[in-house]
């Protein structure tokens, strides 16, 4: 399930309600970079006007990702690797159009 949230009237924002697995950090010992995806396409065109993407990685708050016994644990480490990733990705559009 993707909840869209309104950051401006002409962008929209999805946050997966759904958190990776412990199997991920479990099989592989670190979680997946969340990727963060800008693009701004002219509607008469069809250029792309702007384009980036931002990398974040996961750190876990104490210890190692398989210290957490749920999938429920795991969302302040990826909240705050999620936020850090949209700041960078607001961060670089604002530049971008200075």
């Amino acid at each position: 399930m993707v909840d869209y949230l309104e950051a401006s009237p002409h962008v929209f924002l999805h946050k997966a309600r759904d958190i990776p697995s412990l199997c991920l950090p479990t099989i592989f010992g670190r979680m997946p970079p969340l990727v963060i995806s800008s693009k701004i396409i002219s509607v008469e065109s069809g250029d792309v006007l702007y384009h980036d993407v931002v990398l974040a990685m996961p750190v876990p708050s104490a210890g190692e990702w398989s210290d957490y016994a749920s999938d429920y644990e795991l969302h302040p480490a990826l909240g705050v690797a999620l936020d850090h990733a949209l700041s960078v990705a607001f961060a670089h559009l604002n530049q971008s159009f200075r």
